[in-house]
């Protein structure tokens, strides 16, 4: 099983890396290879020379996003990188510059901080209930909350206020 940080470094790969055509290109190497038309030391070469180009071209890159470590709580909706938790909140691989997406850790609104698994629902079915909420007034409730995406910004959006007994539409 592929590892969270397995899954960010496979996505921060470029696109040429992952393509099909060079594995059955590389395929075809190694069955010219078992069937003596070409030397293993000519693969090895060919697949030395693809890391070093890839490696160069990574190093001359400005717009580079370090993989993380961190746990992946799910997949960006507006890119499809992993989104992981940092110091400040939940935020795409893709980075600042190209994608954006990022979710506040701390919702003052709420008067509580989201924690990764619910962050992992909304990512994954666009909606979470979250409970121990409080008010402006200081009260506690749970409610429906859904992922809102502006473009620009993020937002959880409150739909449905969630009660033991019953529960009623937000306005």
């Amino acid at each position: 099983l592929a590892t969270d940080y397995g899954k960010a470094f496979a996505a921060s790969l470029p696109e040429n890396v992952k393509s099909a055509e060079l594995t059955a290109h590389w395929e075809q190497m190694l069955s010219d290879i078992e069937h003596g038309d070409a030397k293993p030391d000519d693969l090895l070469r060919e697949i030395g020379s693809t890391v070093s180009e890839i490696v160069q071209a990574e190093r001359q890159r400005t717009d580079r996003t370090p993989v993380s470590r961190k746990a992946v709580v799910g997949k960006c909706p507006r890119c499809g990188k992993p989104v992981s938790q940092n110091r400040k909140g939940f935020a795409c691989a893709g980075g600042r510059e190209n994608c954006g997406f990022f979710i506040f850790g701390q919702d003052k609104r709420i008067g509580r901080s989201y924690t990764p698994a619910e962050i992992r629902e909304l990512l994954s079915t666009g909606k979470v209930i979250l409970k121990n909420c409080t008010s402006s007034k200081g009260k506690k409730y749970s409610a429906v909350f859904v992922l809102e995406d502006t473009g620009q910004y993020v937002n959880l959006r409150l739909v449905e206020f969630v009660n033991d007994k019953k529960r009623r539409t937000a306005g």
